[in-house]
């Protein structure tokens, strides 16, 4: 389960590994129509990668996470809500 092994690479402070996992778990939440979880997993992996060395890794993770982010945020506040255009 991702979310269980993004608990254990953070215990670990594998935060390039939690970020991954936290992408993961987000998306799967948002597929299952769990935006809210989706939410707080990307704002979580997006956390993550703030202590992850810049490089092509990096930005493409950023790039789903907050892809994953603003369409969570779209389904729960609507696309027109300041919140999903700063994620965009």
């Amino acid at each position: 389960m991702p979310s269980a092994e993004r608990l254990l690479f953070e215990e670990a402070h594998d935060q390039a590994q939690a970020s991954e996992y936290a992408l993961v778990a987000a998306q799967h939440a948002a597929r299952m129509s769990g935006y809210r979880e989706a939410i707080a997993f990307a704002r979580r992996g997006l956390a993550f990668l703030e202590s992850v060395p810049v490089g092509a890794e990096h930005a493409y993770k950023r790039l789903m996470l907050l892809v994953t982010l603003a369409m969570a945020l779209g389904a729960v506040d609507g696309y027109g809500a300041p919140e999903v255009y700063e994620a965009y």
